[in-house]
């Protein structure tokens, strides 16, 4: 499933459900799919199907197809049915050029591209010629014969290390020292307190059920559930699936129906998706996470984004493994070309999460104080907050997406939901019933 994209995973519009009588796609048949099945086999007959295509982004295929079997079991048949036919509109835009060079690849006449290869071709131009849309129309380019497409590579490690430096040394020397990822040496943990530390990924989308009707677009909130996607995928995975296929956004709604909103002014935003996290960082490859001590952020300080957050995922520090860590260099990237701009404050370590802690913290594996309870002793808790303080807006990224097993609600921001209003026509919750319309807020008087 998409993170916060159907997005969303973070691209998009507010709403993400659509009209199963939108007419805007081809009713062109699909050689291959019977027109006559029922909507219980489609999504078996698609990937049956899919498996004869020589040249399908079969990483963005398998992606919907996980969607249309969510959006199956919430019984939301109209969503699942948009779904399929967006599905059927990947098999109809192969066509026999794409099909021959891929066939070439498969027997050995034409090299398979690497994912290197193909990341400094589509970054290959000066920096002053490079911007977002550049950037992702290049990728694409350089991307359409690799198996699965720009989607499928963008999921690998390799391409956000490969992305992140063909970026990195595109700026200044002075931006360039200061944002090398050092590698820190592995280090033995003698305690038992790595079970306390752990990972989270904050997110501010929740899966609404539309309740009263309330009239031009408007309704009250039924029911609140997780976001339906269960991958962190990062912005240049996002890119990639952004432009895929059919509409994602009904062109009416009913109570009942289900959309992804985001708890936050206006429509759903989410990611980097600056030109500066493009052309100046390069860090669209990776995702991000906070790092936490038991409840509490390592830095002691709770980070802005968790104030509107609705859910938030999480993982031991073994289970995340190899990552990086740094402050956020978004507050000094405007400066990145200059030689005298500034630069980001604190190291840029990598490698095991637990080697990235005890570096920053070199006390973090030995200490001892009370490590049967997990609680710290005052001066140690001091110590660890300066330590991963020192760095502004601590941050740990990791190269490619990460697995969801469960959404933690946060039930104080999610009780205010319930008396939130929807506004389908943005794709936004309005949070007071002053702001409706006049004709709206009279079905409610």
């Amino acid at each position: 499933m998409p993170p916060e994209k159907i997005q969303s995973n973070d691209n998009q519009s507010g709403l993400t459900a659509v009209n199963s009588d939108n007419k805007s796609k081809s009713n062109a048949k699909v050689p291959g799919f019977e027109d006559n099945s029922s909507e219980a086999t489609k999504a078996k007959e698609l990937r049956e199907l899919l498996s004869n295509k020589r040249n399908i982004d079969n990483e963005l295929f398998n992606f919907l197809i996980e969607e249309i079997n969510y959006y199956d079991d919430l019984g939301d048949t109209e969503e699942s049915d948009l779904l399929l036919k967006e599905a059927e509109g990947l098999l109809m835009q192969e066509d026999e050029s794409n099909a021959g060079i891929s066939n070439n690849i498969k027997s050995g006449l034409v090299e398979q591209p690497t994912i290197e290869v193909c990341v400094k071709k589509a970054l290959s131009q000066s920096v002053d010629e490079l911007s977002q849309e550049v950037i992702i129309s290049n990728l694409k380019k350089e991307f359409r014969n690799y198996p699965g497409g720009l989607f499928a590579a963008t999921k690998e490690p390799v391409f956000a290390e490969v992305f992140l430096e063909e970026i990195r040394t595109k700026q200044s020397k002075n931006w360039n020292d200061a944002t090398n990822i050092q590698d820190v040496p592995s280090v033995e943990w003698t305690n038992e307190e790595l079970q306390y530390w752990n990972v989270r990924h904050y997110t501010n989308k929740v899966m609404i059920t539309l309740g009263q009707d309330l009239g031009d677009g408007f309704f009250k909130v039924a029911a609140i559930a997780p976001p339906s996607f269960t991958e962190i995928l990062s912005t240049a995975t996002l890119s990639a699936l952004s432009g895929s296929g059919g509409s994602t956004e009904r062109s009416s709604y009913i109570s009942g129906n289900k959309v992804m909103l985001a708890n936050a002014a206006g429509a759903s935003k989410s990611g980097h998706t600056t030109s500066i996290d493009w052309v100046n960082i390069g860090n669209v490859g990776d995702t991000f996470y906070g790092l936490f001590y038991q409840e509490e952020p390592a830095t002691g300080k709770t980070p802005a984004f968790i104030k509107d957050a609705t859910y938030f995922a999480k993982w031991g520090i073994e289970e995340f493994g190899v990552g990086w860590a740094s402050s956020d260099w978004l507050g000094t990237a405007k400066d990145s070309r200059k030689e005298d701009g500034q630069t980001p404050k604190g190291i840029a370590r990598g490698g095991e999460l637990s080697d990235i802690i005890a570096d920053i913290y070199p006390k973090a594996p030995t200490r001892t104080s009370k490590t049967s309870t997990g609680l710290e002793s005052i001066t140690d808790k001091e110590e660890r907050r300066e330590k991963f303080a020192e760095m502004s807006n601590f941050e740990v990224k990791k190269h490619g997406p990460m697995k969801v097993g469960n959404w933690n609600p946060i039930s104080a921001n999610l009780n205010k939901l319930n008396n939130y209003y929807v506004d389908t026509n943005k794709g936004a919750f309005v949070k007071f019933k002053a702001l409706l319309p006049e004709n709206v807020k009279e079905k409610l008087d």
